[in-house]
């Protein structure tokens, strides 16, 4: 092991003055909203601008790439853990001169690798920098605790989001978690399916206007890509729509953007920085490792028994959470706070004595914890959410329907990892968000 580190070592300082590849994770709040496709067709551009690119799908157990593509690699990540192929030997030659290494389900082997692993993945993947000039990582939908620690390895995030109001605050909430964790990692806005030009523009404005309101973030505009019915058509084609119709005004679009992309012409100031995606990795991965952890202790408010006992028997399925009390209302869930002091709060918005957001203000100033806000109201409109957002919640979920939802157990998932992701949370990053 000695032997290894110290040759590893020997090559990174025998490449310390060559170009490094610039790493970027391209990632939304939820699936849906063209995010593979964007990657795709992204990284193309890029080479077609003279870059050398090569595109990771990331997407957990469900990497669409190669279907996007219409070609099966014989080979994925998962050879390189369990095969022990090199990283070199599992790459494809994709469309557009681009290389793909697939994810297949063998991905999830990365956030858990063993000393042996890890040198020999950071051994070679610093062959892979030298490589290329940009390396995209196409991530899962949403962002789990696992996938997170990657996020922040990277040098630089790309958010895809639409018009939709949903899209748009899980797009928030997204960058609201990485910001609290890391402030340095520069942010990266693309609108995709817009209507018109004015659509586009007025959802990334209405985007960074919250974050600089909100977070005092500031987040670069790329661009938007139109809702154009070549996507469809390219989609079943099984091609990039760059290169199904190069003149498609979703094509012109995409090159638009890299062209800004690759020349740095943001219209925004902006400090770049060489890659540190293998220091990054070492910190994130390796040297944060806890051997053990308690289980993360959840109170769950909500006006309905019925919701009450349905969001506990979800948390109960995951063995890392422990469900220690519910409460009817905010004034009911601060004094169980103060007495039970959980890890996290599941908070509805619309109660009886005291809101949802009455209590998160009250919860912020007086027992500070990390708040996940569970509402209908969330998804007719984003206001009520901004403001929750503002006073202190770490995220939000929105419930498909009414009220009494029988459609709950669809966002199921979802609550999962954002409950452990805000159980990880600074409550002290959050209140100074405020």
């Amino acid at each position: 092991m000695k032997d290894q580190a110290e040759n590893l070592r020997r090559r990174l300082e025998a490449r310390q003055n060559q170009s490094m590849a610039k790493t970027i994770a391209v990632l939304s709040g939820k699936g849906g909203v063209g995010k593979s496709n964007f990657s795709l067709n992204f990284s193309i551009a890029l080479s077609q601008k003279g870059k050398k690119v090569l595109l990771f799908d990331m997407d957990i157990g469900m990497g669409n790439i190669d279907i996007l593509i219409g070609e099966h690699s014989p080979c994925s990540i998962i050879d390189f853990f369990e095969k022990e192929c090199s990283l070199k030997d599992i790459i494809m030659s994709g469309p557009g001169n681009i290389s793909i290494i697939t994810g297949g389900t063998g991905v999830t082997n990365l956030f858990s690798l063993d000393e042996d692993k890890y040198t020999r993945f950071n051994e070679e993947f610093s062959l892979l920098l030298a490589n290329y000039d940009y390396i995209l990582f196409d991530m899962g939908a949403g962002i789990t605790e696992d996938s997170m620690k990657f996020l922040l390895c990277v040098d630089e995030l790309v958010v895809i989001t639409t018009p939709e109001p949903t899209s748009i605050m899980d797009a928030y909430s997204a960058m609201k978690y990485i910001h609290s964790v890391n402030k340095e990692i520069p942010l990266f806005l693309v609108c995709n399916r817009v209507f018109s030009s004015k659509d586009g523009k007025e959802t990334i404005k209405r985007l960074q206007n919250a974050l600089v309101k909100f977070l005092g973030l500031e987040a670069v505009a790329l661009g938007y890509l139109p809702d154009d019915r070549t996507v469809p058509k390219s989609v079943t084609k099984q091609m990039p729509f760059l290169l199904f119709d190069s003149e498609a005004d979703v094509s012109k679009a995409i090159m638009d953007i890299a062209s800004r992309y690759a020349n740095h012409s943001f219209g925004e100031e902006l400090t770049l920085q060489k890659s540190r995606f293998l220091q990054n990795m070492k910190r994130y991965f390796w040297e944060s490792r806890s051997p053990y952890m308690d289980k993360v202790k959840v109170l769950i408010v909500d006006d309905s028994a019925f919701m009450r006992k349905l969001i506990s028997e979800f948390l109960a399925e995951d063995s890392r959470m422990e469900v220690i009390g519910t409460a009817r209302n905010g004034r009911d869930a601060i004094d169980k706070i103060k007495a039970l002091k959980p890890d996290v709060v599941t908070l509805d918005v619309e109660m009886p004595i005291m809101d949802g957001l009455e209590a998160l203000n009250r919860i912020m100033n007086e027992c500070p914890t990390a708040v996940v806000m569970l509402s209908s109201t969330t998804k007719k409109g984003t206001e009520n959410t901004f403001s929750a957002m503002n006073s202190g919640a770490f995220d939000f979920v929105a419930k498909p329907s009414g009220a009494i939802s029988l459609d709950l157990h669809k966002i199921k998932k979802e609550l999962h990892e954002k409950v452990m992701a805000a159980s990880r949370a600074n409550v002290h990053k959050l209140e100074k968000m405020r």
